[in-house]
């Protein structure tokens, strides 16, 4: 039996549609941006914490909403990681427009308050870039900020009254809704035109 025209003209409409909606689906999942760190599709709100910055003026993470915070924790003394990770990121900084400059944020926590004073950041981080900020607290303040990123770090003694620091290597991208978004290998961050790609990826969403 045949199927009436006006039916079987529906189901090839229908049919039509399906197939462009298929289509336009697996075109979008296609240009959809591929992180170079692990990148949370349900972010969540990033732990907030206060410190001191490299100018000794209180710092609250939550002063940094509407910008992208590049978050990371190490030491002044650090011989070879930590000035890896800041070379990279001022890499990734001097890449970007200052319109886009002006809405990324690079902070450095350090890790070392006993020796790490806002004097003594205030020589190193802007070493790397004039815009970056260091940041420092007491012991506890410190452990407290580092136990919301499960930060690990221990002191290493050496000769004399001399010690190293063992620690976590991550960056932490923090986006301009103050969400937890993107997690970093130290070990990533030399690819560092996959992390440009990465913020102007977020800052194109007008995420505030």
């Amino acid at each position: 039996m045949k199927m009436p025209r006006p039916i079987w003209m529906g189901a090839g409409l229908v049919a039509l549609l399906l197939g462009l909606f298929i289509l336009q689906s697996l075109l979008h999942r296609g240009d959809r941006h591929r992180f170079l760190g692990n990148h949370f599709d349900q972010p969540e709100p990033a732990e907030t914490f206060q410190l001191t910055d490299h100018h000794g003026d209180p710092f609250d993470l939550k002063s940094q909403r509407g910008k992208i915070v590049l978050l990371t924790f190490g030491f002044t003394h650090c011989p070879d990681v930590c000035p890896m990770i800041l070379n990279h990121l001022t890499d990734v900084y001097q890449q970007l427009t200052p319109e886009e400059q002006a809405r990324v944020q690079v902070v450095f926590v350090t890790l070392d308050p006993e020796r790490d004073t806002p004097a003594l950041l205030k020589e190193y981080v802007p070493f790397f870039h004039e815009k970056f900020l260091g940041l420092t607290g007491s012991p506890e303040a410190t452990e407290a900020a580092a136990k919301k990123y499960h930060v690990f770090y221990r002191k290493v003694p050496l000769e004399g009254a001399n010690y190293n620091l063992d620690h976590s290597t991550h960056l932490f991208l923090i986006d301009p809704a103050g969400n937890f978004s993107v997690l970093y290998d130290s070990k990533e961050l030399s690819q560092t035109d996959r992390l440009v790609k990465d913020l102007r990826a977020i800052l194109s969403t007008g995420s505030k």
